[in-house]
């Protein structure tokens, strides 16, 4: 459930960075997803979590509305469309979170609360827009 959660996340990525209609919305993504990877890398310890929670929760909800705003572009299901460059700064930012949540004690838990925060947003948005 738990991997779930981080592997959901990650493909909801990869449809924002799959879609062409919008070169905007694939240039603000990725520059949140190195944003985000730039302050996991920066993170060794849980009071280093919690210096950089604020920073990482705000920057996880803004790539999160940026989502919401790019489904009403973009084909959900167009990933096919993902730049090598992309999808590299994605594995990046994947293998940070994992290295966190493996080395820092608690960092596992908190990454898993904000995540499903993200998804349960998301899927509000789906909901009430009937895009499931």
């Amino acid at each position: 459930m738990k991997k779930l959660l981080l592997s959901n996340f990650l493909i909801v990525l990869l449809c924002l960075y799959g879609c062409q209609s919008s070169q905007d919305y694939t240039r603000k993504g990725c520059m949140l997803v190195q944003d985000l990877r730039k302050d996991f890398e920066e993170i060794h310890s849980y009071e280093d979590l919690m210096q950089k929670e604020v920073k990482l929760k705000k920057k996880m909800r803004r790539l999160t509305t940026l989502m919401i705003k790019a489904s009403d572009v973009c084909l959900k299901d167009q990933v096919e469309g993902v730049g090598l460059n992309q999808a590299l700064e994605n594995d990046r930012l994947r293998y940070e979170m994992h290295r966190v949540c493996v080395e820092v004690e608690g960092a596992k838990n908190w990454l898993e609360d904000v995540q499903a925060d993200m998804l349960d947003k998301l899927d509000i948005y789906e909901r009430k827009t009937g895009k499931k």
